[in-house]
Formats: C-alpha cells, sequence, structure tokens
C-alpha cells in the first residue's frame, strides 16, 4: 500500500503590498486571530490594507495548520515567556 502524501501549506500568490505598518512578508508573529480572539503563531502571507472593518493580513498558522486573518492591533510585539510556552506547547500538541 503506497504512503499518503504529506499536506504541505502552499502559500497563495502575492497580490497586495510586501509591506506594512513595519511588518514584512514571510515574517513571523504571535497574534489573537480574527474572529475568535484565540493565540496564534505563523508567518504573514499577504496584507489586506483595504478591508472593510480594519486593515488585516493573511498568515499559515503553526498551531492549526490553516491561513487564518489577523488585525494589526492584535499582534503581540514583545511576547512574553508564558505566551511563547504556550505556542509551544500547542504546536507539539497538534503535530503527528
Amino acid at each position: 500500500m503506497p504512503r499518503k502524501s504529506k499536506n504541505k501549506i502552499k502559500p497563495p500568490e502575492q497580490l497586495g503590498p510586501l509591506e506594512y505598518k513595519g511588518y514584512k512578508v514571510g515574517q513571523l508573529v504571535y497574534c489573537y486571530r480574527s474572529p475568535d480572539k484565540k493565540l496564534s503563531y505563523g508567518k504573514i502571507t499577504m496584507f489586506h490594507p483595504d478591508d472593510n472593518i480594519s486593515p488585516c493580513f493573511s498568515f499559515a498558522c503553526e498551531i492549526s495548520g490553516q491561513f487564518r486573518l489577523g488585525t494589526f492591533d492584535q499582534i503581540i510585539d514583545e511576547p512574553t515567556k508564558q505566551i511563547k510556552n504556550s505556542v509551544l506547547r500547542a504546536i507539539a500538541r497538534n503535530r503527528p
């Protein structure tokens, strides 16, 4: 029986700007994702500066393995040790 192919996160094509409010595409950020405000960590893939509600960004979440949406006011610029450990535990728990 052949092995199951592993699903890899493929970033979407870059349509928006490469930099916005001091953040760059490909930068790793800790944030509270939108709309459920759960702690997340991932690499920024795209910016959405012209969003109806507020400027936001898409990122590939390391915890859930999905593309998520976050707002700039929910980014954690200086994460505490507790936040970092919480993210590491969540990543370890969700990996096979």
